[in-house]
């Protein structure tokens, strides 16, 4: 969940971290596309964090339309994710 780089899970992990604990800027710890150390981040991580305020899910019944997605963009940055698993037909 959120707070670990080694591993994915639910969007709502992340967000809440991003609210409580907040993240380093790219400069004090670089993106990487490998499972890295968090602890590698520069010694003021704390006073360079980023936090969210708070956040939202755009929901819809099976996925939100065309016009509620485009309504969140003017609201601010748009996340997504997908489940990558095989269901029966």
């Amino acid at each position: 969940g959120g707070g670990s780089c080694t591993q994915g899970w639910q969007n709502d992990s992340a967000y809440q971290y991003f609210k409580g604990t907040g993240v380093p800027d790219d400069a004090c710890l670089p993106y990487s596309s490998s499972d890295d150390n968090c602890n590698d981040r520069c010694d003021d991580w704390q006073q360079r964090r980023i936090r969210i305020q708070d956040w939202n899910d755009v929901t819809g019944y099976f996925w939100p339309s065309t016009a509620d997605i485009k309504s969140a963009i003017n609201n601010g940055p748009v996340t997504c994710s997908m489940v990558a698993a095989a269901y029966p037909a």
